[in-house]
């Protein structure tokens, strides 16, 4: 060969054919993480904590001695999170389930006619319980009289959830004791 004749070496290049596969499979695997990425994101984990918190309301504010009536009441439920999440595990921490109401006659004249009444789920919002009957003996004396409330309930404290599991959740049960004011004419 002579000095400066130029020599002849295969470009770097690959074939068209090795280019167009190379490039459709790098598609492919840039197209498959983006879907997993998009999937994980939108498959978190996490934990929600809550708790519903029940009030008692009665509509009934006088009653008239020597009489049988009717005793309305109301649960009110302002449920409390203390850490948030899917709707769906917000919801369950913050209802009552398994709801049920019994009025007794503590210190008052009253006779309660009624047992207790089962009233289900109890959301956030405000959930009607079925009337109870009290009978207002005719010797009572005008004033105002507190009469006891029992509300007894499950509820879920905790959601644990994820993207390959089942949510595990832990349930708790509560009685508390609240009053209604009734007033006697």
């Amino acid at each position: 060969r002579a000095l400066g004749a130029p020599t002849h070496h295969s470009p770097p290049f690959m074939p068209a054919t090795h280019r167009s596969l190379l490039l459709a499979t790098l598609v492919v695997l840039a197209t498959v993480a983006a879907t997993g990425v998009a999937a994980g994101q939108s498959q978190s984990s996490g934990t929600v904590i809550g708790r519903p918190d029940i009030e008692v309301f009665t509509s009934t504010s006088e009653v008239e001695p020597g009489t049988e009536t009717e005793l309305d009441l109301t649960l009110s439920n302002d449920g409390r999170l203390s850490r948030g999440g899917p709707a769906e595990y917000e919801d369950r921490v913050t209802t009552a389930r398994g709801v049920s109401v019994e009025v007794k006659d503590g210190n008052t004249p009253f006779e309660i006619n009624t047992g207790r009444v089962a009233v289900g789920e109890v959301p956030r919002g405000t959930t009607s319980v079925d009337p109870i009957n009290i009978t207002v003996p005719e010797d009572v004396a005008p004033g105002r009289y507190r009469i006891p409330v029992t509300v007894s309930y499950s509820f879920t404290v905790s959601a644990k959830y994820g993207p390959v599991r089942d949510p595990e959740y832990t349930d708790l049960t509560r009685e508390e004791t609240s009053y209604v004011t009734v007033r006697v004419r």
